[in-house]
């Protein structure tokens, strides 16, 4: 490693604690192409960053993790096309390499002992670095890449740059914390020169994001996060400690509209964070503003130039789209209309920025409340809008930031400067006319906390401007002090201070607007609140009509008598005008409304009459209650509005001396005279009223009348008696009369009674009383009399008698006299002997009776069932479901039990149910049995049901193991076949029945199967009908279960003993008979038979077969001479290709079952790509069983299916399986085709070759000539000219073309820019004329005359630009260089930067440039000249013309577009020689089908498309060439699509410059000087010299230019 000596002198070292990624070790040969760009969370996004070590390095090396790299990208070093070296660890050879060469890595090391993480030694032993070390030797001479060379002077200036913004290095990156740079010496000293840190400081507090809802409002569309981060700066002889605020905002995905778009187009985050510098503020007093100066970053700062300054007193961090250079952002300007990279930028920061900058102000109020910072202090984070001038975007940004400011609590208050609130809601003073009006509102706001704020003058003047109307602003006016008084606590106020208030708030007559204000005065001095809606504190005013008197309790909620006229004129306009709910005139409807309210309390909520003690000073005076009648008659003629209030006297004022009894006035009346109109009510009624609690009036004064008072006070009679009794409430009239004696109730009985006639709620009424004689029951109710209620009433002289031993089950009132039957006649029908029978059936369904009672009462209705049943027909049908008989521990009704007198149902039963009969009680008596037999006993067969059926069953079900009499039981089954067979039962029978009875084991069946397998004579098993089937199937199931053939059609139907067999059973049959064929001679046995039955029924019921049969692991399906597995054979094999010796076909004799063998995995035949599959098969197959070795059969199987895809023309895969040698005796193994050669070489040259080369596998010798050709597989000799294959690997940085085009159209965003940089090219090729043709003809030339068909598709329309220079050899080399700056030397060129050609690629993916005798074509796609590019990294073609005109023959429809374009002429004589003079540019125009496979560009061009492309290239070339020397005339052309020669052209536009008139300029002047210093700069920094340049190129000049059209 000679060459690299002249590395291993000074170098820039840089170290960092991660470890390369494989990714990053391919990123790094990436020049130009970003790994990163779609991973948001990476802060470099386009694949530049590392080569900006070009600027001071030629051979940057890279030691991480396992590897170390050296990169050469002018491979001078390691050889020809060799970029670069690696080395690995883990490779023995590569480490001795390491080990040997340590001079060569002696720089590593001695960074590593500087670094101090490990070291070199350590590093070897554990092969592995963790970390990376980029070493960049400086350049010490001039390269092919730069030719700036670097010291240690320049190295120094490099870190000074890098400190000037060292404390904002570190804000907004998120993995580094600390950076630090060091100094060696040429004596290995190493001196620290710089260190910077960034941690979160322990005093500082962590912030949580859910400080405020405000906070959480503002952020609904982003995430924040915010802290404090300390920035520790250490120089040499200094140390800084900076803490900054920074905020974190980061759009939520979904909520940001075009925003999100571009995110995931870009791979862009939309986040902005902002950062302030605390101490700023520590340092700064409140009343002065900080000189801090925010500028913008890309997580580290950008450029500190104008363009990266806002004014705003913030950095701003955010994921900005940047030029490619890195050092600006891009914004939407003319010339970037539709770069989305720009678009991106104005969005993030009109969406996010706003968001962000008011979270970072809310966050600094956060920090006030911990006492970091002051509260005044946050004013300093508000923009000033005086130090943004002519920053007009960061003003927009400022405008709208305000105003989302202003919705939040960011202005602390003047009171308490703790407490922040929005300008919306602050207060601003202004001054007033009257001094004390002024002093008592701040005593109002101060004493009130209101909220006054005083801010700086540059947020005021920041507030209007957002505003554009201060008027907005929340300024004290009489509106607005009325608002704030509504929430003042005014109680405290002086009686004074509050009258001034009020006189103020009244002034400008807004009377509504003194709702809820505390300031409406009363009588005594106090105040009491104006309120519209409510009315719970009342002020009245009275007159002569309406007294005060009539509100006795509301002498002090009227107003004062003491009021100034002022007060008094506008409160009683208030009052008149009803403005407010509670300030009210005394009227009929006032008192209406609030005399309850004026009595006392206890009044209107006694349930019971009110005492009126007329003494007490707390109750109404005497003549209160004459004044309130007076009132009611003159005004009121209804009482419906005083219902409720206690305005009847029970007794008469006149008599009264200290108190009185009052009723309520209620229409639910419970008063009755005691006198009225000569009826008096009898002494023990009246007493009887009142003690259940009605009122009477014994006398009454003569105010006590109205037009309604009848309505509210009965009459005496009975009927209102009766409704005074239903308006106190039946349970409480009932519960007192029934304590009363039988006396008094019998003579209310016979009070009732006069009454001739009674309404229906009256007789209500009249049964709830306890009057009325009652029968014994079994109820414990009392002796006496008893209500009427819902009771039936029974005579004496029923038939058939009443037993009088049986009380009845519920209560039955008796009449005793006439009076009892003529009210219980009221009632209905009176009951019958039936009634009291059904009665008594109830008790005992209700069990009320104890069994002995049953047996009495049941006999009664037995024995009288003739009677009884025809008074009742009910009663019978009552008696059919009435369970009274006892059946073992239950009682059931009749129709559940069988007639003892029936035989057979003694055979069925007996002696296991005796309980099945009824008790022996009531069979003694014939009348009983016979009454029983009409209830449903059941007497017949038919009456079995489907439980006793089961019932027998179970019984056999449980005794047929553990009893020796066999035939009793064979005698009960049969009975149940019998009854199953001759009866209904089974049809009448549920599912569940049936199924649970086909679930017993029941069923007599000769045990078949195991009279077979156990050789013994069949016997007698007891089966369930589940697994028994019908005779019938006794060749699919025969051998597995039991059959029968003893039920009827009908019966077996149901019980499913047709059902088909269950398939696992005919499965398990199946592999009987085929183990039996295994082991029994077929003579014996014709189970082909057998099997063809049962393939038949499996495919005719394939359904419930296929899972079964794919389950099976033993083979089943017949190949003709034995079974074999459904994946082992196929129908046929295809066509002229025999595979039987790998698999069988199906024999003849089963081919019918085609569908089910299908559906179970037997195989139709093998396709084309399952034919090929068997070669992986056996090549898997051999590797398993046979150690990779193959054996002839599979040898012969694998050349046959070759062959047959040779002869079929399928291609084979670099994949494919093919036979190799394997072993020395003659053995095979399969490996790819890929890897395959054939042996070219004699006996000594292959044995050479085996020694150096493990693995080369050569083709089997019985492999055809024709196998191989149509394999080509390449020959043993070639391989030996292949470096890869000895270990070597090309290793360097590429760049995929197309991709690089793609990002370079991303800057030339605009089409119409290439007229602009092809002129620019003739400029520079010192062209004086520049012509452009749009030519929309389709040439219809043959593909076979084309270089290659698919240039048919560039046959159509184009853009054609000529100039009259011809391409030098340099410009032909620099067409090539894709962003090379090959004229960045040259001060007489315009194209500085290499990539204005690459513009064209807007338009075309075919670009062609004709220019003496050569023809350059490129196709970055490789999709027109697949023929002859064989390398993606050198697209192109070139045609030497000149010396190879027989191409030109060979092809002549590739150059015919040509003839006749500005003075082409391919049509040349014998003899003679092709030179173009001039350079012909063709730009094919993107068709559809070119865009829809491009990697360039998607957009194609129709006719539309190239119209608008002209007449944007016509709107910008008025001023093309007024600053031009070359160029001189501009034209565009046009020739139609059906134009059938090329002369016939349209002119679109033409332009030429001259020049009218030049100006000579004073050898003196200054100007002159001016150009002359400039010239002299140019040539010293350039080297070139002008020494023979004339006097007359620096004369200042002016030209006067003209266009002509």
């Amino acid at each position: 490693m000679k060459d690299l000596k002249k590395f291993q002198g000074p170098a820039l070292i840089v170290y960092n604690d991660s470890v390369f990624s494989e990714e990053d070790w391919h990123s790094i040969q990436t020049t130009g192409v970003s790994n990163k760009r779609n991973d948001p969370s990476k802060v470099g996004q386009f694949g530049l960053g590392f080569n900006t070590i070009y600027h001071i390095t030629d051979v940057p090396s890279i030691f991480s993790g396992k590897y170390i790299g050296i990169l050469d990208p002018q491979q001078k070093l390691f050889g020809e096309q060799e970029a670069g070296y690696i080395w690995s660890l883990d490779d023995p050879d590569d480490k001795k390499v390491l080990e040997h060469s340590k001079d060569q890595f002696r720089p590593f090391k001695y960074a590593m002992e500087v670094i101090g993480t490990t070291t070199w030694i350590n590093a070897l032993k554990e092969n592995y670095f963790k970390g990376t070390l980029f070493r960049f030797p400086l350049r010490t001479e001039p390269s092919e890449i730069l030719a700036g060379l670097y010291d240690r002077d320049k190295i120094f200036d490099l870190f000074d740059s890098f400190r000037a913004d060292e404390d904002m290095n570190l804000l907004f990156l998120r993995n580094v914390s600390s950076v630090s740079i060091k100094h060696v010496d040429n004596s290995g000293n190493v001196k620290d020169l710089s260190k910077i840190a960034a941690l979160q400081p322990e005093h500082m507090p962590c912030f949580n994001r859910n400080v405020g809802v405000q906070s959480q409002e503002l952020v609904s569309k982003v995430k924040t996060s915010t802290s404090i981060r300390a920035i520790s700066q250490f120089f040499v002889k200094e140390k800084n400690h900076n803490h900054w605020l920074i905020t974190n905002c980061t759009g939520i995905r979904g909520e940001l509209g075009k925003l999100d778009d571009l995110a995931e187009k870009l791979s862009y985050t939309p986040c902005v964070g902002l950062a302030f510098p605390l101490n700023k503020l520590e340092s700064t007093e409140t009343s002065t503003r900080t000189d801090f100066e925010g500028r913008l970053n890309f997580f580290l700062p950008l450029p500190n130039n104008e363009a990266n300054k806002t004014g705003l007193p913030v950095h701003i961090n955010a994921f900005f789209g940047l030029s490619d250079n890195r050092r600006h952002i891009k914004w939407i300007e003319s010339d970037q209309r539709y770069d989305e990279a720009a678009q991106w930028n104005e969005l993030l920061i009109d969406k996010i920025l706003p968001y962000a900058y008011c979270q970072l102000i809310l966050d600094a109020i956060t920090l006030t409340k911990t006492s970091v910072l002051k509260p005044l202090s946050v004013y300093h984070i508000w923009p000033d809008l005086e130090k943004m001038n002519h920053k007009d975007r960061w003003i927009k940004i400022s405008k709208e930031t305000i105003k989302s400011l202003m919705k939040l609590d960011t202005l602390c208050l003047a009171a308490n400067e703790e407490n922040w609130i929005s300008a919306t809601k602050g207060i601003f003073l202004q001054c007033y006319d009257r001094l004390d009006m002024m002093q008592a509102i701040e005593n109002v706001l101060i004493k009130e906390a209101q909220p006054l704020v005083r801010i700086p003058v540059h947020i005021f003047k920041a507030l209007k401007f957002a505003l554009g109307n201060h008027s907005e602003l929340n300024v004290i006016t009489p509106t607005s002090l009325r608002n704030i008084l509504q929430h003042c606590d005014l109680y405290t106020f002086p009686y004074e201070q509050k009258l001034l208030l009020l006189e103020y708030v009244l002034s400008d007559e807004q009377y509504s607007s003194l709702n809820n204000l505390p300031l409406l005065p009363l009588t005594k001095g106090s105040f009491v609140r104006f309120q519209i809606s409510s009315c719970e504190e009342l002020v009245f005013t009275d007159s002569a009509k309406f007294p005060r008197i009539l509100l006795p309790g509301f002498e002090e909620r009227f107003l004062p008598e003491d009021l100034n006229d002022t007060l008094s004129d506008h409160l009683k306009k208030i009052a008149y005008s009803q403005i407010f709910a509670n300030v009210i005139c005394l009227n009929v409807n006032a008192v209406r409304e609030y005399i309850r309210k004026a009595l006392p309390e206890d009044w209107t909520k006694t349930l019971g009459h009110v005492t009126w003690d007329l003494i007490n000073r707390q109750h109404p005076p005497v003549h209160w209650l004459s004044g309130f009648w007076d009132f009611l008659n003159n005004n009121c003629k209804t009482l419906e509005k005083f219902e409720g209030l206690p305005l009847i006297p029970l007794n008469s004022l006149k008599d009264c001396v200290n108190s009185i009894q009052l009723a309520h006035l209620s229409k639910n009346i419970t008063t009755i005279f005691r006198m009225q109109n000569g009826y008096n009510l009898p002494d023990t009624i009246a007493s009887i009223i009142t003690r259940v609690g009605g009122s009477i009036v014994q006398d009454c004064d003569e105010f006590l009348k109205h037009q309604q008072l009848s309505e509210y006070v009965f009459s005496p009679n009975p009927n209102n008696v009766l409704k005074v009794f239903l308006n106190l409430g039946c349970d409480r009239v009932v519960k007192e009369i029934g304590s009363m004696s039988i006396d008094d109730r019998r003579s209310l009985r016979g009070f009732l009674a006069e009454a001739s006639i009674f309404e229906t709620d009256e007789i209500n009424m009249l049964f709830k009383l306890p009057i009325f004689h009652q029968m014994t029951s079994l109820r414990p109710t009392s002796k006496g009399l008893i209500t009427a209620g819902t009771h039936g009433a029974l005579s004496n002289d029923v038939y058939p008698e009443i037993p009088d031993d049986v009380p009845l089950p519920e209560t039955v009132l008796k009449c005793v006299d006439e009076n009892d039957r003529k009210l219980l006649l009221m009632k209905g029908k009176l009951m019958t002997a039936a009634d009291v029978a059904l009665l008594m059936m109830k008790g005992i369904e209700t069990q009320k009776y104890e069994p002995e009672q049953i047996e009495k009462v049941m006999l009664w209705i037995l024995k009288n069932s003739e009677v009884l049943f025809k008074q009742k027909p009910e009663l019978f049908n009552r008696c059919k479901t009435l369970r009274f008989l006892t059946s073992k521990d239950k009682v059931v009704e009749a129709s559940t039990l069988f007639d003892p007198n029936n035989e057979a149902f003694q055979h069925l039963f007996q002696p296991e149910y005796q309980h099945l009969f009824p008790p022996p009680l009531y069979c003694k008596d014939e009348k009983s049995l016979q009454t029983l037999q009409k209830l449903g006993l059941k007497s017949k067969e038919d009456n079995i049901s489907p439980d006793d059926l089961l019932k027998v069953a179970q019984l056999i079900n449980k005794q047929h193991n553990h009893t020796s009499d066999i035939d009793c039981l064979c005698k009960k089954a049969e009975a149940l076949i019998k009854l199953c067979n001759t009866t209904s039962v089974l049809a009448i029978s549920s599912y569940q029945t049936v199924e649970q009875l086909c679930s017993l084991q029941w069923v007599p069946c000769n045990s078949r199967q195991k009279a077979l397998t156990e050789h013994k004579k069949e016997k007698i098993d007891f089966n369930k009908l589940e697994d028994v089937r019908d005779s019938r199937y006794a060749n699919l199931v025969g051998l597995v279960m039991p059959l029968t053939d003893k039920f009827t059609e009908k019966a077996g139907k149901i019980l499913g003993l047709l059902n088909l067999p269950p398939a696992g059973k005919v499965v398990e049959h199946f592999l009987l008979i085929i183990d039996q064929m295994s082991n029994v001679s077929n003579t014996q046995h014709n189970f082909l038979v057998d099997l063809q039955t049962i393939y038949d029924y499996m495919q005719k019921n394939l359904g419930q077969f296929k899972s079964l049969l794919l389950a099976i692991e033993q083979p089943w399906v017949w190949n003709g001479a034995g079974f074999a597995h459904p994946q082992s054979i196929v129908f046929s094999y295809p066509e002229d290709l025999d595979l039987s010796g790998y698999v069988r076909k199906i024999p003849k004799e089963i081919s019918q079952y085609r569908e089910l063998l299908l559906e179970c995995g037997v195989k139709t035949g093998y396709s084309n790509r399952e034919v090929i599959q068997i070669l992986y098969q056996i090549r898997d197959n051999t590797v398993k069983t046979n150690a990779g070795y193959g054996n002839p059969n599979e040898l012969r199987t694998i050349i046959s299916i070759l062959d047959w895809m040779r002869r079929n023309n399928i291609p084979p895969n670099n994949d494919l399986p093919v036979p190799v040698w394997k072993g020395t005796q003659g053995g095979f193994c399969l490996t790819p085709c890929s890897k395959a050669v054939l042996c070219d070489l004699d006996k000594g040259a292959l044995e050479a070759f085996n020694k150096c080369e493990e693995n080369i596998h050569i083709l089997h010798k019985e492999i055809s000539v024709a196998i191989i050709e149509w394999l080509n597989v390449p020959p043993l000799s070639s391989k030996m000219q292949h470096s890869e294959l000895i270990g070597i690997e090309q290793y360097g940085q590429v760049e995929p073309i197309v991709l690089r085009i793609k990002n370079i159209l991303k800057e030339y965003d605009q089409e119409h820019d290439l007229f602009k940089e092809l002129l620019q090219n003739a400029e520079d090729a010192g062209s004086a004329l520049c012509s452009f043709l749009v030519d929309m003809r389709q040439h219809k030339d043959s593909p076979e005359s084309l270089i290659d068909p698919g240039m048919a598709s560039c046959h159509g329309p184009a853009l054609w630009s000529y100039n009259n220079e011809c391409f030098t050899d340099e410009d032909f080399h620099n067409i090539t260089r894709i962003g090379t700056a090959s004229k960045e030397n040259q001060v007489d060129k315009i194209g500085k930067f290499g990539l204005g050609f690459n513009s064209v690629y807007h338009i075309t993916d075919v670009p062609s440039i004709l220019s003496g005798k050569y023809l350059l074509i490129f196709d970055p796609n490789v999709t027109h000249l697949k023929k002859y590019i064989h390398s993606v990294s050198n697209p192109g073609i070139k045609l030497d013309l000149f010396e190879h005109k027989r191409l030109i023959q060979k092809f002549p429809g590739q150059f015919n577009p040509y003839n006749g374009i500005f003075g082409c002429n391919f049509k040349i004589s014998t003899g003679e020689n092709f030179y173009y003079d001039g350079t012909l540019i063709k730009l094919p125009f993107r068709t559809p089908e070119e865009a829809a496979v491009s990697g360039i560009s998607n957009k194609y061009y129709n006719q539309k498309h190239i119209m608008t492309l002209v007449d944007s290239f016509k709107q910008t070339s008025k001023d093309l060439i007024i600053f031009l020397k070359n160029v001189r005339k501009v034209s565009l052309k046009f020739i139609n699509e059906h134009t059938s020669h090329e002369n016939q052209l349209i002119s679109v536009f033409k332009m030429e410059r001259q020049i009218i008139n030049i100006i000579e300029m004073a050898d003196n002047f200054p100007l002159k000087k001016m150009q002359e210093n400039a010239v002299n700069i140019l040539e010293s920094t350039n080297k070139f010299s002008k020494k023979n340049q004339k006097s007359e190129d620096l004369n200042y000049h002016t030209d006067y230019r003209r266009n002509n059209r």
